[in-house]
Protein backbone atom coordinates (compact mmCIF):
# COMPACT_ATOMS: atom_id res chain seq x y z
CA UNK A 1 0.00 0.00 0.00
CA UNK A 2 1.00 3.69 -0.75
CA UNK A 3 0.21 6.72 1.64
CA UNK A 4 0.94 10.03 0.75
CA UNK A 5 -0.06 12.91 1.44
CA UNK A 6 -0.17 16.13 -1.14
CA UNK A 7 2.41 18.47 0.22
CA UNK A 8 1.62 22.22 0.62
CA UNK A 9 -1.99 21.59 0.42
CA UNK A 10 -3.12 23.07 3.30
CA UNK A 11 -1.09 26.19 1.61
CA UNK A 12 -3.00 25.94 -1.23
CA UNK A 13 -6.32 25.82 0.33
CA UNK A 14 -5.10 28.83 2.23
CA UNK A 15 -4.72 30.39 -0.93
CA UNK A 16 -7.73 29.00 -3.80
CA UNK A 17 -10.08 28.01 -1.39
CA UNK A 18 -11.29 24.78 -0.14
CA UNK A 19 -13.54 23.81 -3.25
CA UNK A 20 -10.78 24.69 -6.06
CA UNK A 21 -7.97 22.36 -3.14
CA UNK A 22 -11.03 19.69 -3.89
CA UNK A 23 -10.75 19.97 -7.14
CA UNK A 24 -7.03 19.60 -7.13
CA UNK A 25 -7.31 16.03 -5.21
CA UNK A 26 -9.90 14.92 -7.42
CA UNK A 27 -7.41 15.39 -10.66
CA UNK A 28 -4.68 13.63 -8.58
CA UNK A 29 -6.77 10.71 -7.78
CA UNK A 30 -8.40 10.85 -11.65
CA UNK A 31 -4.63 10.49 -12.65
CA UNK A 32 -4.04 7.84 -10.31
CA UNK A 33 -7.09 5.45 -11.43
CA UNK A 34 -5.48 6.00 -14.80
CA UNK A 35 -2.49 4.05 -14.14
CA UNK A 36 -3.47 1.00 -11.99
CA UNK A 37 -5.65 -2.15 -12.89
CA UNK A 38 -9.54 -2.26 -11.49
CA UNK A 39 -8.39 -4.60 -8.74
CA UNK A 40 -6.10 -1.77 -6.82
CA UNK A 41 -7.69 0.61 -5.31
CA UNK A 42 -7.21 3.97 -4.76
CA UNK A 43 -8.57 6.28 -1.43
CA UNK A 44 -8.71 9.79 0.11
CA UNK A 45 -7.18 9.23 3.52
CA UNK A 46 -8.40 12.34 5.48
CA UNK A 47 -7.92 15.41 4.50
CA UNK A 48 -4.99 15.28 2.15
CA UNK A 49 -4.14 12.26 2.16
CA UNK A 50 -4.13 9.37 -0.39
CA UNK A 51 -4.03 5.78 -0.11
CA UNK A 52 -3.62 3.41 -2.96
CA UNK A 53 -3.79 -0.68 -2.47
CA UNK A 54 -1.85 -2.28 -4.89
CA UNK A 55 -2.95 -6.07 -5.52
CA UNK A 56 -0.02 -8.31 -5.87
CA UNK A 57 2.77 -6.03 -5.59
CA UNK A 58 5.95 -6.39 -4.15
CA UNK A 59 7.61 -3.66 -2.36
CA UNK A 60 10.20 -2.86 -5.05
CA UNK A 61 7.61 -2.68 -7.80
CA UNK A 62 5.92 -0.39 -5.19
CA UNK A 63 8.56 2.11 -4.84
CA UNK A 64 9.02 2.44 -8.59
CA UNK A 65 5.08 3.18 -9.34
CA UNK A 66 5.47 5.63 -6.29
CA UNK A 67 8.16 7.26 -7.99
CA UNK A 68 6.46 6.76 -11.57
CA UNK A 69 3.18 8.90 -10.09
CA UNK A 70 4.97 11.51 -8.54
CA UNK A 71 6.83 12.64 -12.05
CA UNK A 72 2.83 12.32 -13.24
CA UNK A 73 1.39 14.62 -10.94
CA UNK A 74 4.32 16.83 -10.63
Amino acid sequence: MIKSRVDGYSAIVGRIGYERGEMILRRIAKLIRADFHTDDAVARWGEKKLSILLNDTSAKATEGIAESLLSTIR
